[in-house]
């Protein structure tokens, strides 16, 4: 009963993710080279932000080198919410050649501090799955996953679930899969509504028929076609 496909979709979006973390930003720095201050056109030291919200709106409006060099430069400074949009430009390429084993150790890193470089854990447990930046690791996939699905990273808790279900990882355990797939689907994952119902189903049958009509109807309404006409029964 393998989940849907398209579950680890790649993690394209850049958004302002994370606050700064001093004692982070000194490990992932180092992985940085200094950048000439004419890189950015700056004649002076920018304010504290500065850089950060400079990389931000050069990035939205389309400028992807200039965000990749405001994060390098803002990074080198000490941001650690720059090293970490600097991260995941590098892991995808954008305003310059792509450096995945580069983006994957400073993805690593900030997951493994914890605190907000928690929002880290989902891509890195992405590029663990799928070998980028290096070889597979399954169980630091899991690992990362849940550790993203503990911070309510819906698509974090989708991809643990679905590792829990296919005994990917480590054991296979589609009952605590459970878990993670309820807070999916509490934050609006359509395909976690959808799984949520099926394992329901599949695990407890007609002792949750609630449940697994509540998730299926959900999946419906969030758009994804197989709830809405899901049995609430196996056959």
């Amino acid at each position: 009963m393998p989940p849907s496909n398209g579950s680890h979709a790649r993690v394209t979006a850049l958004t302002p993710r994370f606050a700064a973390l001093t004692g982070l930003a000194l490990a992932l720095c180092t992985l940085i080279p200094a950048a000439p201050a004419s890189a950015l056109g700056a004649a002076a030291s920018p304010a504290p932000g500065e850089l950060y919200r400079q990389g931000i709106i050069a990035h939205v409006s389309g400028d992807h080198e200039a965000a990749r060099r405001a994060f390098a430069t803002d990074c080198q400074a000490g941001s650690a919410a720059s090293c970490l949009q600097l991260a995941m430009m590098l892991a995808d390429g954008e305003g310059g050649p792509a450096e995945p084993e580069r983006a994957r150790t400073m993805l690593s890193q900030a997951c493994t501090a914890g605190g907000p470089g928690v929002g880290a854990c989902h891509r890195v447990g992405l590029m663990r799955l799928n070998g980028e930046g290096g070889a597979a690791d399954l169980p630091g996939a899991r690992a990362a996953f849940n550790a993203a699905c503990e911070a309510d990273e819906p698509h974090a808790c989708y991809d643990y679930a679905a590792m829990m279900i296919r005994g990917q990882g480590g054991a296979r355990d589609p009952v605590d899969a459970l878990v993670p797939l309820q807070k999916a689907c509490d934050w609006d994952h359509p395909a976690g509504c959808y799984m949520l119902g099926l394992v329901t189903r599949e695990s407890y049958g007609s002792l949750r028929i609630d449940v697994i009509r509540t998730a299926f109807q959900r999946a419906c309404a969030l758009g994804d076609a197989r709830g809405c006409d899901a049995p609430l029964t196996s056959q």
